[in-house]
């Protein structure tokens, strides 16, 4: 099945943006195959995650061979050491594992989301384990075939779009394309995804716009790297002094720095996260200095006080900020826990709602439930901050 558009969505982008005419005019027609089998789908992007694209068919091929059909009911019921057999690491069954129990057993009712809105088709299949944003809106492209989707996750969009219009890329910029485009942002996702691939001659690299992934306000001078983690890839951003950033990353993961070019500063990040995710007290992180306003980098001056293991709520923070002479709300304090951009070492995984209730986090609810199992905090008291 091929994604279905024509001349009235490639006249309407041309007509909508010059630049964007001038290399639709330069392709043609792009011709992108749909998987209408949303759980296979899912299925086989949690197989690629971190993987060449070779060694994702190699692995799928060999589990299509284990099951006869990938279906929920026979991946549910498989062996786990039999699936770690074939190429997948403990996690990748497990995020598998559980996909296909909650298709069975009805705690993901996959038909119902074909007639769901885009939205709500991405918060219940990110809210899967394994399942980031990123992936839930490539769900919305290539197996439900939705009209209106642009990926600010999606690098190779970011990168087309760098290359477009010959300037880098801010996320006010972004927005502001995507309305332009709308309501045939899929389509324009395509274009953009040939331009960053190199197939449309002409136009300039976007690595002449930025050396790594894009952020508003990013300063020249900084350089980046990755961490593979077991809840996915972490992004790490050093100004060479200190650490500015640490987010998982849905997107497409592209090169870090040359080998001999990475800073000290994310040498000791790396050597904290290998320490934390052993399921160790990591101890003191690098030097940190997040972006923000003044009131958020109070709350997440707090957050650093948060002991290793602990727990805190928003209304304690508050509290602690009251004590400091400043004027504060939980809710208030959620919103700026919420624009963290330093986790794990600005621990907001430990704060959660009144009665230890599990509450939002931008990384996903499911990677907030294993930090904290692998802290093992004590869930029946809550901590004052020190």
């Amino acid at each position: 099945m091929i994604f279905a558009y024509g001349e009235k969505e490639m006249d309407w982008l041309s007509r909508r943006d010059a630049r964007m005419g001038r290399l639709i005019g330069q392709v043609g027609k792009i011709r992108r195959e749909l998987q209408p089998d949303l759980f296979r789908s899912l299925a086989f992007n949690i197989v690629g995650q971190q993987i060449s694209m070779a060694a994702q068919k190699t692995v799928w091929g060999r589990l299509e061979s284990l099951l006869g059909e990938v279906t929920p009911r026979a991946l549910a019921e498989a062996e786990p050491q039999a699936l770690r057999q074939l190429g997948l690491n403990g996690r990748k069954v497990e995020y598998l594992q559980e996909l296909a129990r909650n298709a069975v057993f009805g705690r993901l009712d996959l038909e119902a989301l074909t007639r769901r809105e885009d939205e709500e088709v991405i918060r219940v299949l990110s809210a899967q384990k394994g399942v980031g944003v990123w992936t839930a809106e490539m769900m919305l492209i290539f197996s439900l075939g939705r009209p209106d989707v642009l990926s600010w996750g999606d690098l190779g969009i970011r990168r087309g779009m760098e290359m477009l219009y010959g300037k880098a890329l801010t996320r006010q910029d972004f927005e502001r394309y995507k309305k332009r485009y709308s309501p045939y942002g899929t389509v324009a996702s395509f274009y953009l995804w040939e331009l960053a691939g190199g197939r449309a001659e002409g136009w300039q690299s976007a690595a002449r716009f930025s050396r790594f992934p894009e952020k508003e306000g990013a300063a020249e001078g900084r350089i980046f790297g990755w961490y593979d983690s077991p809840l996915g890839p972490l992004l790490l951003e050093s100004d060479g002094r200190a650490l500015k950033r640490l987010e998982f990353w849905e997107g497409e993961v592209s090169e870090g720095p040359a080998p001999g070019q990475e800073d000290e500063v994310l040498r000791q990040a790396r050597r904290w996260l290998d320490t934390y995710f052993r399921g160790e007290d990591p101890g003191q992180p690098p030097l940190l200095e997040p972006e923000g306003t003044d009131f958020q980098r109070a709350v997440w001056r707090q957050l650093a006080r948060i002991p290793y293991g602990r727990l805190t709520s928003y209304g304690e923070i508050a509290r602690a900020l009251q004590a400091e002479g400043r004027s504060a709300a939980p809710r208030a304090v959620g919103g700026a826990v919420g624009k963290n951009h330093i986790g794990l070492m600005l621990p907001c995984h430990r704060v959660v709602g009144a009665g230890g209730r599990l509450t939002g986090f931008s990384a996903g609810l499911w990677r907030k439930e294993y930090l904290l199992e692998l802290e093992k905090p004590v869930w029946e008291e809550l901590y004052p901050l020190v």
